[in-house]
């Protein structure tokens, strides 16, 4: 089997998938943020000041999460091809209290996905409409024993952003000036792989600020992450590896409700077919944006 052929299309066919993600519902033609867009870039560290401000999410919250990516692959022949995707999903939350934290109850109410140009079939986006998850969140913004109720390739996709709804908060609660470094080890989703990634962020509180119609700390990190795992196209077992750069910042309202999020990121990955014992590279960029658009 060439490896043009085996490797090529089944890595394509993999990112193809991994852009069941989606846009949709309320708003269908609801732009996407553009693939270079950068989000602003945290301040200079100062003394913090001001109150401590702890996570106090609403009971019900509705997001609209918008992502998107360009892959360019590079095959072994030195040519090259180009990928694009994008999509935005509208997902209701609501919210409980329990113990260290809080009970969540995410569903996937709409989505859209758009690779290269050209809509995913609908049969796709409605094996994941309507999907829901349970999870914990810690009051230091961590999410924790995420369960669904179905399985769907489609939103799977859709649970490595949910970690982006709430804020990182050392100790629980920040103060403007605030800064500190968090490290974590999660497993995700990537290019159709199931994945650990490992990541290191260094974050500073600034603020407060206005954002959109509320009163915010404006929390930016910047970080570097890598990423292993293991996948399959067409009965070919394969080897995910992968390194990069992100950019990401968090609105926190000042009575502790999230307020959104944004941010870039860039990799380089290789996978590897064992079986030929060949590989292909690739450079991803990728930027993302998450808004609130309804509480109660």
């Amino acid at each position: 089997m060439r490896m043009r052929s085996a490797l090529g299309a089944a890595v394509v066919l993999a990112i193809s998938a991994c852009a069941s993600s989606a846009t949709g519902g309320a708003s269908p033609g609801a732009p996407a943020p553009a693939p270079g867009a950068e989000a602003p870039a945290p301040a200079a560290p100062s003394k913090p000041t001001g109150k401590a401000i702890a996570l106090k999410p609403p009971p019900f919250t509705r997001y609209q999460l918008q992502r998107a990516d360009t892959m360019e692959l590079k095959l072994p022949d030195g040519s090259s091809q180009m990928q694009a995707y994008r999509w935005s999903a509208w997902i209701d939350t609501r919210t409980s209290t329990e113990t260290g934290g809080y009970h969540l109850v995410l569903t996937l109410d709409s989505l859209e996905v758009a690779v290269s140009g050209v809509p995913l079939l609908q049969p796709a986006l409605d094996s994941a409409r309507g999907t829901r998850w349970t999870a914990h969140l810690a009051t230091d913004g961590r999410l924790s024993s995420i369960e669904t109720d179905r399985e769907s390739s489609v939103a799977r996709q859709f649970e490595s952003m949910l970690r982006y709804l709430y804020p990182p908060l050392p100790g629980g609660a920040v103060r403007s000036g605030t800064t500190w470094t968090d490290t974590a080890t999660v497993p995700t989703r990537a290019q159709n792989f199931d994945v650990q990634e490992t990541e290191r962020t260094d974050y500073i509180a600034t603020g407060p600020a206005v954002h959109g119609s509320e009163t915010v700390l404006v929390i930016g990190g910047n970080g570097t992450f890598t990423r292993t795992g293991t996948g399959s196209q067409y009965d070919q077992p394969m080897q995910y590896q992968s390194s990069g750069q992100r950019r990401v910042t968090f609105y926190l309202a000042t009575e502790g409700a999230p307020a959104g999020a944004e941010g870039t990121e860039t990799s380089q990955v290789t996978v590897t077919v064992p079986a030929v014992g060949q590989s292909l590279s690739a450079d991803q960029r990728g930027s993302f944006r998450i808004s609130v658009i309804g509480t109660p």
